[in-house]
């Protein structure tokens, strides 16, 4: 069985998937670590309850706002502004700065999916875990209908976004 980290790597791999993610954490203020985590829950066959679901967002919401987000801001400022050194060596001291930046924003992304997860485990919400590859007909069919109502529960407990073409981009991947 996938970890919930190798599941968010290999799913998060597809560009139609990273597109998607990216426009709802920046246009709809989505975290992409409790999203990617309600979808693995389907992947197994898990519909969330709305308590499941508070209890997934309220488990990293202060993690993220005060650790994750910053950094992410910060390597965004960064990105625009290492351009602006007038020499290579300058600019290239900006863009290893960059770098690092950007893996403490990973490994800031990694802890909360752990963190996730073992809630999830804790909790026992892992209830098929063969479920996910290699299905065919009614189990494939159950993951699907799993996959839509976590992406609207969660989409419409956090944001007034549209709900259709996620549950689309994501869906074509289970």
């Amino acid at each position: 069985m996938l970890t919930l980290w190798d599941f968010a790597i290999g799913f998060y791999q597809q560009a139609e998937v990273k597109e998607c993610c990216l426009d709802l954490q920046d246009n709809d203020g989505i975290d992409v670590c409790v999203l990617l985590a309600v979808l693995w829950l389907a992947k197994h066959g898990n519909i969330l309850s709305s308590a499941q679901l508070k209890l997934l967002i309220a488990n990293t919401a202060d993690w993220q706002a005060q650790m994750v987000v910053p950094l992410r801001t910060l390597r965004r400022r960064a990105k625009r502004l290492k351009e602006g050194f007038e020499s290579d060596a300058q600019t290239l001291q900006a863009d290893i700065f960059y770098q690092q930046v950007k893996q403490l924003e990973l490994d800031g992304e990694q802890l909360t999916l752990t963190r996730l997860s073992q809630l999830i485990e804790s909790k026992g919400w892992l209830i098929n875990t063969c479920a996910g590859d290699g299905l065919t007909g009614e189990a494939n069919q159950q993951t699907k209908r799993a996959v839509e109502k976590n992406i609207r529960s969660y989409l419409s407990a956090v944001s007034e976004t549209k709900c259709d073409s996620a549950i689309r981009i994501f869906g074509q991947y289970f």
